[in-house]
């Protein structure tokens, strides 16, 4: 089973900021539980969302030919 500790935001790995709740990940197919990951707390949401609102802002900025290319790269 694995267990995941970090928030991926702004491009990196970082510790939760308070509180650590760590919470159950369960298979919908047979319930049984298949991973831990931390829970978030308010600081936590405010940094991935600043985060989120900055590359939007500059992402809505590129042209639809490299938008294209980088998705053509997934």
């Amino acid at each position: 089973m694995s267990t995941h500790c970090n928030f991926y935001i702004d491009g990196q790995w970082v510790e939760p900021a308070g509180a650590h709740t760590v919470h159950a990940a369960v298979s919908p197919g047979d319930e049984s539980v298949v991973g831990q990951v931390m829970m978030g707390g308010q600081e936590d949401v405010n940094r991935a969302v600043m985060a989120a609102r900055h590359s939007f802002d500059s992402f809505s900025q590129t042209s639809l030919a490299h938008r294209t290319a980088l998705l053509e790269k997934l």
